[in-house]
């Protein structure tokens, strides 16, 4: 993927009809149960949504800066990466630099940091924001969405001491009567076609809601007894969650462990349901834990925070260990020595929890002590979309691909914009075995062999990798096989294999094209091998770096052949850090360009 001379890599795929049509059918028939539906339970829906008062503020467990307090007061909003100065205009009157911009600024997710800085300026500051919202006539309309919205509603209850302590019976009302107009608005829309970790979110803020004010028993009742429901159909047996993204099972916990200390403080017990999901949140959390501390980067994950992390796993009294075999989520990981193999060994999400996943089908990471070695390129921040769609191809993770083509599709087009961009097409099998196995005379491992049928509209083949790692987490050892699924047709198929790695890694050539030195940011050296094929080093991007999009390389073995078979071994350890071979800057339009053309 991600080489200035692979701009041909966004090869198109048939059959988008079929899916789209499943789509329509399924957004028809939730209207219509909409329109029957709704205007009997709308007027109740009113009586129990109007809260008398405010009795608790969840915590709001995420990191705060107060510094930001500052910036905030002097008229200066950032987010995703643009910052505009208000020069004494209301952020909600101004046109916003960009879509992503609108959602922070409406969620007011940002109030943390003004609850953070703890002064009277912020407190005052805090409330003059929110009656500006209040009292702007026509609000951008995204502050509208269902998860903006639910958002928005956690974010006021959490910092209503902030936005309340002192203030006259006036605004007291107000801000009652604005909580049961988003209490109202979130009731609609889960009657209608809310879909994903947006239906779980508008859920959680209902709950919380009903918890933190007074006057709402009969809809902490419900909204308890539908969020758990919904939970139940969202996080799986095994603690995953149906977007396979782990990024969402973060925000997820961080919005639960609060819920439930609402629970608790209002004298009842949490929901045997809610303390069964957190408790196997964690052990897929720690899973998806590579040994530098970050998550791998499948369907969605991006950078991740190891504040965020640090925080999460201290509410883990039990200390869990990670789950190996994630069959339910589609996720196998690999632990030996100091090594760590995760695995992507699952389809595509469903619709509605597909709108970030990835077309990784068996796509792998690989990192051993505190440095990670192949890497998937991950996802770029929300205001990158072309970053953002580019990382979601198959050539942008480590995994072997057919003509350039992806093992699913992106929907595009108009019929993004109305369904947003969903992944289709994707393989309907996955056929899973691992084990124990004899790598070689002197050495024994666990192995992962897999087999996904994301080809057999396009290609009539079967994609098949099998992944050994020794016992002591020193070497993996590949193989990638095509398996036509017409005995006797000839392939005739490009067949590429990409290994992405991380950018402080430096790339040695051995003499002969079939092998390549690595040598990492720690000093350990590493040997890759493919015997019979040679070895191409190309550009490549990491999107999800804390520094932003940087460039590294990939590892690229083409071929005709129906098998490629391959090795990483560490073979040594450097006297000194190394540096990279590579210029880290900032990928350039052109490169960009390639990867989403």
């Amino acid at each position: 993927m991600i080489a200035k001379n692979d701009a041909h890599l966004t090869k198109t795929r048939s059959g988008t009809l079929v899916p789209v049509l499943r789509l329509i059918a399924s957004r028809g028939l939730t209207a219509v149960l909409r329109a029957l539906i709704l205007p009997v339970t709308w007027p109740l829906a009113y009586i129990q949504s109007r809260p008398r008062g405010l009795a608790f503020a969840p915590q709001d467990i995420r990191t705060a800066d107060p510094t930001i307090a500052d910036d905030i007061y002097a008229g200066y909003f950032s987010f995703t990466g643009k910052v505009v100065k208000l020069n004494g205009q209301s952020p909600f009157a101004i046109e916003p630099p960009s879509r992503e911009w609108a959602r922070q600024l409406h969620s007011f997710r940002w109030l943390r940091h003004l609850r953070a800085a703890d002064t009277a300026l912020s407190k005052l500051n805090a409330r003059a924001l929110i009656d500006d919202w209040l009292s702007t006539p026509e609000l951008d309309p995204v502050a509208w969405q269902p998860d903006i919205a639910a958002r928005r509603l956690i974010s006021w209850l959490s910092q209503s001491p902030l936005i309340l302590e002192g203030v006259d019976a006036a605004y007291y009302r107000k801000f009652l009567r604005a909580v049961g107009v988003h209490i109202r608005f979130l009731k609609r829309c889960l009657s209608g076609n809310v879909q994903g970790h947006a239906r779980l979110l508008a859920h959680i803020a209902l709950t919380q809601a009903a918890l933190c004010c007074e006057g709402l028993s009969g809809l902490q009742k419900s909204a308890s007894r539908n969020l758990i429901r919904e939970l139940n159909l969202q996080i799986l047996r095994d603690g995953g969650h149906l977007s396979r993204n782990p990024q969402t099972l973060i925000d997820i916990t961080l919005d639960l462990l609060p819920l439930r200390q609402v629970f608790v403080a209002r004298g009842l017990a949490p929901s045997r349901d809610l303390q069964n999901a957190l408790d196997r949140i964690m052990p897929m959390l720690r899973m998806f834990r590579h040994t530098d501390g970050t998550l791998a980067l499948f369907h969605g994950m991006g950078v991740t925070s190891p504040k965020v992390m640090a925080t999460l796993f201290a509410y883990d009294e039990a200390q869990v260990t990670p789950v190996l075999n994630a069959d339910l989520s589609g996720f196998q990981r690999l632990e030996a020595g100091k090594s760590v193999l995760l695995i992507d060994t699952g389809t595509s999400p469903p619709p509605g929890f597909n709108i970030q996943a990835h077309a990784s089908a068996l796509a792998f990471e690989f990192s051993h002590g505190t440095q990670k070695i192949f890497t998937n390129c991950g996802a770029a921040e929300h205001h990158r979309p072309d970053m953002r769609e580019a990382g979601r191809l198959s050539v942008a993770h480590n995994a072997v691909v057919l003509d350039n083509l992806s093992s699913a599709e992106v929907l595009s087009g108009v019929f993004a914009r109305f369904f947003g961009p969903q992944l289709i097409n994707g393989p309907k099998k996955i056929n899973l075995e691992a084990c124990n196995v004899q790598m070689s005379a002197e050495v024994t491992g666990s192995q992962i062999d897999a087999m996904h049928d994301g080809y057999r509209a396009t290609h009539q083949a079967l994609l098949r990798r099998c992944l050994q790692l020794s016992h002591d987490g020193l070497l993996l050892q590949g193989t990638e096989e095509v398996l036509p699924l017409k005995a006797k047709a000839p392939l005739n198929i490009q067949v590429t294999l990409r290994l992405h790695l991380e950018p402080a890694t430096r790339i040695e050539r051995l003499q002969n094209s079939s092998g390549v030195h690595l040598t990492l940011a720690d000093g350990g050296i590493w040997s890759f091998k493919v015997p019979s094929e040679q070895i191409l080093v190309e550009e490549s991007i990491l999107f999800a770096d804390p520094s932003g999009a940087r460039r590294t390389s990939q590892l690229v073995v083409s071929t005709t052949a129906d098998k490629i078979e391959w090795s990483l071994q560490h073979v040594g350890q450097a006297s000194h850090e190394s540096e990279s071979n590579l210029d880290e800057s900032a990928p350039d339009a052109d490169l960009i360009e390639a990867l989403s053309a």
